[in-house]
């Protein structure tokens, strides 16, 4: 039963990664427009969910990893790079 329960875990830690790393790229390349608000303003919403998704993707990773039985540390250090990564993005603003 564990054993089933932790190849699960490697391959939602994959599944993870992958939607963590094309969240990244979106995060940090800011490709949706502003959107106007209806009151002289505008908003980021898109680009914000994106970042947010990196981040919540990236642990969520690290999560799987570390509970997982293939390939524990490359999963770890990857999703650690990619949290980093992610974090780096958000500092950076799309600039």
């Amino acid at each position: 039963m564990l054993s089933n329960v932790r190849v699960w875990c490697f391959r939602l830690a994959l599944v993870a990664i992958t939607v963590a790393s094309t969240a990244v790229i979106l995060a940090w390349t800011h490709p949706f427009p502003l959107i106007s608000d209806g009151q002289g303003g505008y908003s980021d919403a898109r680009n914000f969910y994106a970042m947010t998704a990196a981040l919540g993707f990236s642990l969520l990773a690290l999560l799987f990893a570390v509970v997982s039985a293939k390939a524990r540390t490359l999963l770890v250090v990857g999703s650690v790079g990619l949290f980093l990564l992610s974090c780096v993005a958000m500092l950076s603003n799309g600039h």
